[in-house]
């Protein structure tokens, strides 16, 4: 079995990682609450601009629950620790360091991947 990576070498690949980071974006928590007639209504609070980095993919499929299949139009790079659920939805602010003149808005889809140096999340975009 390798050896785990040194303390130091962590710090290394997790700095190069968020070097790597040129977007920003918004991650907006879900909050379900239900009306006077009993209907879930979703809302979401948005955060801080955070660093990130999308990568535009072609669209894959991919089934959710009960038969709603989900296009994936986007991998969204994030620090090591970012908060984010497969519930939350992402509002893509800036792109290379240039302001979009309108958010680009994600929904996420399914749950996050967590690696060595940081994390993923696959995105559909809310149209």
């Amino acid at each position: 079995m390798p050896a785990p990576f040194s303390a130091t070498e962590l710090s290394r690949m997790r700095t190069a990682w968020d070097i790597s980071l040129v977007d920003s974006c918004k991650i907006g928590a879900r909050t379900a609450t239900a009306n006077t007639y009993g209907e879930m209504i979703e809302t979401y609070t948005y955060g801080d601009e955070t660093d990130c980095a999308i990568e535009y993919t072609h669209s894959a499929e991919v089934q959710r629950g009960e038969g709603t299949i989900l296009a994936i139009d986007a991998r969204l790079r994030l620090a090591y620790g970012s908060t984010i659920t497969h519930r939350d939805r992402v509002q893509l602010t800036y792109r290379a360091g240039t302001a979009l003149g309108t958010a680009q808005t994600f929904e996420v889809v399914g749950y996050p991947h967590l690696y060595v140096a940081g994390m993923t999340v696959d995105l559909c975009e809310v149209r």
